[in-house]
């Protein structure tokens, strides 16, 4: 199933911090590059190879589609971006619990 959606993700290996962003799940077709997870956290910076992660998909946004070019793929991120920053703001953090 190709899609990408906001996601509440727990960083592992112990830790409590509860990382918020959007997610793509598909074959990245604009690039052609294959089937993959991409998650881009919001207001992060840190690295993260090596750390276990659990991640918990909440809301679909849209469907995967191909861009034209990288720029306005980057433009819909930024797009798809706001509009789940918007949906966290509403939701009850109580309903992320099962996360």
């Amino acid at each position: 199933m190709a899609c990408t959606r906001w996601v509440a993700r727990q960083v592992g290996s112990g830790s409590e911090e509860i990382l918020y962003g959007v997610a793509n799940i598909g074959v990245r077709p604009t690039f052609q590059a294959g089937r993959s997870v991409e998650v881009h956290f919001f207001d992060f910076d840190r690295d993260l190879y090596g750390i276990a992660l659990r991640v918990g998909f909440v809301r679909q946004i849209r469907k995967e589609q191909t861009f034209g070019d990288a720029e306005h793929l980057r433009e819909q991120i930024q797009a798809d971006s706001l509009l789940a920053r918007q949906w966290l703001h509403q939701i009850d953090k109580e309903k992320l619990s099962w996360l």
